[in-house]
Protein backbone atom coordinates (compact mmCIF):
# COMPACT_ATOMS: atom_id res chain seq x y z
CA UNK A 1 0.00 0.00 0.00
CA UNK A 2 2.86 2.37 0.85
CA UNK A 3 4.70 1.74 -2.42
CA UNK A 4 1.53 2.22 -4.45
CA UNK A 5 0.70 5.42 -2.60
CA UNK A 6 4.22 6.77 -2.99
CA UNK A 7 4.40 6.00 -6.70
CA UNK A 8 0.96 7.48 -7.24
CA UNK A 9 2.01 10.68 -5.49
CA UNK A 10 5.23 10.89 -7.52
CA UNK A 11 3.36 10.45 -10.79
CA UNK A 12 0.74 12.98 -9.70
CA UNK A 13 3.38 15.61 -8.94
CA UNK A 14 5.17 14.83 -12.20
CA UNK A 15 1.97 15.09 -14.23
CA UNK A 16 0.92 18.33 -12.55
CA UNK A 17 4.35 19.85 -13.06
CA UNK A 18 4.51 18.87 -16.72
CA UNK A 19 1.08 20.36 -17.41
CA UNK A 20 1.98 23.51 -15.46
CA UNK A 21 5.24 24.11 -17.34
CA UNK A 22 3.68 23.26 -20.71
CA UNK A 23 0.89 25.75 -20.10
CA UNK A 24 3.26 28.45 -18.89
CA UNK A 25 5.45 27.94 -21.96
CA UNK A 26 2.44 28.44 -24.21
CA UNK A 27 1.40 31.57 -22.29
CA UNK A 28 3.92 33.69 -24.18
CA UNK A 29 2.38 32.67 -27.50
CA UNK A 30 -1.15 33.20 -26.20
CA UNK A 31 -0.43 36.71 -24.92
CA UNK A 32 -0.93 38.20 -28.40
CA UNK A 33 -4.19 36.30 -28.88
CA UNK A 34 -5.62 37.58 -25.61
CA UNK A 35 -4.44 41.11 -26.43
CA UNK A 36 -6.46 40.94 -29.63
CA UNK A 37 -9.51 39.77 -27.69
CA UNK A 38 -9.14 42.73 -25.32
CA UNK A 39 -8.82 45.15 -28.28
CA UNK A 40 -11.95 43.72 -29.86
CA UNK A 41 -13.84 44.58 -26.69
CA UNK A 42 -13.98 41.38 -24.68
CA UNK A 43 -14.12 42.21 -20.98
CA UNK A 44 -11.34 41.25 -18.61
CA UNK A 45 -13.79 39.02 -16.74
CA UNK A 46 -14.61 37.09 -19.93
CA UNK A 47 -10.93 36.72 -20.75
CA UNK A 48 -10.31 35.25 -17.29
CA UNK A 49 -13.23 32.86 -17.73
CA UNK A 50 -11.84 31.78 -21.09
CA UNK A 51 -8.44 31.15 -19.52
CA UNK A 52 -10.01 29.04 -16.76
CA UNK A 53 -11.93 26.98 -19.31
CA UNK A 54 -8.92 26.53 -21.59
CA UNK A 55 -6.72 25.29 -18.77
CA UNK A 56 -9.52 23.12 -17.35
CA UNK A 57 -9.66 21.16 -20.60
CA UNK A 58 -5.92 20.46 -20.37
CA UNK A 59 -6.20 19.34 -16.74
CA UNK A 60 -9.40 17.30 -17.02
CA UNK A 61 -8.15 14.63 -19.41
CA UNK A 62 -5.36 13.24 -17.18
CA UNK A 63 -7.48 13.76 -14.06
CA UNK A 64 -10.41 11.80 -15.50
CA UNK A 65 -8.12 9.05 -16.72
CA UNK A 66 -6.49 8.82 -13.28
CA UNK A 67 -9.84 8.54 -11.50
CA UNK A 68 -11.06 5.86 -13.91
CA UNK A 69 -7.77 3.97 -13.53
CA UNK A 70 -7.99 4.10 -9.72
CA UNK A 71 -11.58 2.87 -9.83
CA UNK A 72 -10.73 -0.07 -12.07
CA UNK A 73 -7.67 -0.89 -9.94
CA UNK A 74 -9.83 -0.74 -6.81
CA UNK A 75 -12.22 -3.33 -8.17
CA UNK A 76 -9.43 -5.55 -9.55
CA UNK A 77 -7.32 -5.59 -6.37
CA UNK A 78 -10.36 -6.01 -4.15
CA UNK A 79 -11.37 -9.12 -6.08
CA UNK A 80 -7.82 -10.42 -6.44
CA UNK A 81 -6.96 -10.15 -2.75
CA UNK A 82 -10.51 -10.67 -1.43
CA UNK A 83 -10.21 -7.47 0.63
CA UNK A 84 -12.08 -4.21 0.66
CA UNK A 85 -9.84 -1.29 -0.39
CA UNK A 86 -12.68 1.19 -0.84
CA UNK A 87 -11.86 3.54 2.05
CA UNK A 88 -8.09 3.89 1.41
CA UNK A 89 -8.61 4.36 -2.32
CA UNK A 90 -11.34 6.96 -1.77
CA UNK A 91 -9.05 8.81 0.64
CA UNK A 92 -6.27 8.82 -1.94
CA UNK A 93 -8.70 9.92 -4.64
CA UNK A 94 -9.60 12.86 -2.39
CA UNK A 95 -5.93 13.70 -1.82
CA UNK A 96 -5.26 13.27 -5.55
CA UNK A 97 -8.14 15.62 -6.38
CA UNK A 98 -7.01 18.24 -3.85
CA UNK A 99 -3.42 18.28 -5.14
CA UNK A 100 -4.61 18.39 -8.73
CA UNK A 101 -6.99 21.26 -7.91
CA UNK A 102 -4.08 23.13 -6.30
CA UNK A 103 -2.03 22.72 -9.50
CA UNK A 104 -5.02 23.93 -11.52
CA UNK A 105 -5.53 27.06 -9.40
CA UNK A 106 -1.82 27.86 -9.41
CA UNK A 107 -1.62 27.44 -13.18
CA UNK A 108 -4.68 29.61 -13.81
CA UNK A 109 -3.36 32.41 -11.61
CA UNK A 110 0.13 32.40 -13.12
CA UNK A 111 -1.19 32.11 -16.68
CA UNK A 112 -3.61 34.99 -16.09
CA UNK A 113 -0.85 37.19 -14.66
CA UNK A 114 1.44 36.43 -17.58
CA UNK A 115 -1.18 36.98 -20.27
CA UNK A 116 -3.03 40.02 -18.94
Amino acid sequence: MFVGSFLGLVFLVATGSIIYFKTMTEAEDDRAKYAVLRKVGISKRDVKRTIRQQIAVVFLAPFSLGIVHASVALVAFSRLLAMDFTVPVLVWMGVYSAIYALYYVLTVRRFTKQVI
